[in-house]
């Protein structure tokens, strides 16, 4: 039986697109939901709950056994119409609340949508909380979120900038 060069091409072409199309799917370093995608931080633990993935740094604080940094996201899907100015007005009044102060918030663009986002000093534990706030299409209430001491903010930010822009949001158009 001889076997066609042509047979041979479009084998390889297949077995090719396969490869790459199963890659796609499962990629294990892209975490994705049906509200958005985003990279997996090499060498960070993943936890999943309903409405939150929670990435744990490598290194940990040698006094207490917790990671230096987390980076999250939280979703919510609401029933009633919301808007980011009305959402953070509640927001800032709950920081207001906790044990810490604001120090400083502002707005910003996060994958073509508008976003508030809010530095927060807790003091018991001692940390430093970056939260952004944003609205999207199908009218859910999504934060990302990171987190960690005073002295590990300025080492970790450059971190969790390149993973904050790898998120993609689902869009209605």
């Amino acid at each position: 039986m001889e076997i066609k060069p042509s047979a041979v091409i479009i084998a390889v072409l297949c077995v090719f697109g396969l490869r790459v199309l199963v890659h796609k799917i499962f990629d294990p370093t892209i975490y994705k939901t049906r509200v958005y995608t985003v990279s997996v931080p090499k060498d960070w633990k993943k936890e999943v709950d309903e409405s939150e993935v929670r990435f744990y740094s490598p290194a940990q604080d040698p006094d207490t056994r917790q990671p230096e940094a987390v980076f999250s996201i939280f979703s919510y899907q609401s029933t009633d119409a919301l808007f980011i100015e009305d959402v953070m007005g509640e927001v800032l009044k709950s920081f207001e609340k906790a044990n810490g102060h604001v120090k400083d918030h502002g707005d910003i663009i996060l994958d073509g949508v508008i976003a508030k986002w809010v530095l927060f000093e807790s003091t018991k534990p001692s940390l430093w909380i970056l939260s952004f706030f944003l609205v999207d299409d199908f009218n859910r209430l999504i934060r990302v979120q990171f987190m960690t001491s005073p002295e590990k903010f300025k080492y970790y930010r450059p971190d969790f900038e390149s993973w904050k822009d790898t998120i993609v949001f689902k869009k209605l158009f």
